[in-house]
């Protein structure tokens, strides 16, 4: 039963990343993490699974005008109000490794 639980939870947490994600579009990850009510481990561990996959990229240069602040990333594409739990290219889970090489550094998974 506490696993069960455990993945409501889970699933309310990545709904609520995903949502801020959309909403705000260019992140770091304590800002996602705030507005989201997310752990700040659980958000890197979401981040770094849709990066691998490709929907988000990191924004190169400055955040807020001062080096060191925080990795800022972005949103790639309008992925629809459900954040993704497979990959659209390869068909893996998130977690996993992306098998499809990548044609382009941020290519899009709009739908």
């Amino acid at each position: 039963m506490s696993s069960k639980k455990g993945l409501t939870r889970r699933t309310e947490l990545r709904r609520n990343l995903w949502r801020s994600m959309r909403i705000m579009m260019k992140f770091t990850l304590s800002e996602l993490a705030a507005t989201s009510g997310a752990g700040y481990s659980n958000t890197c561990k979401f981040v770094s699974g849709l990066r691998r996959h490709g929907y988000l990229v990191a924004v190169f240069g400055y955040t807020g005008g001062k080096p060191g602040i925080g990795q800022q990333y972005r949103l790639v594409g309008m992925n629809g109000p459900e954040y993704p739990t497979t990959c659209s290219r390869c068909g893996q889970a998130l977690s996993e490794p992306c098998e499809t090489e990548r044609e382009t550094e941020g290519g899009s998974h709009e739908s």
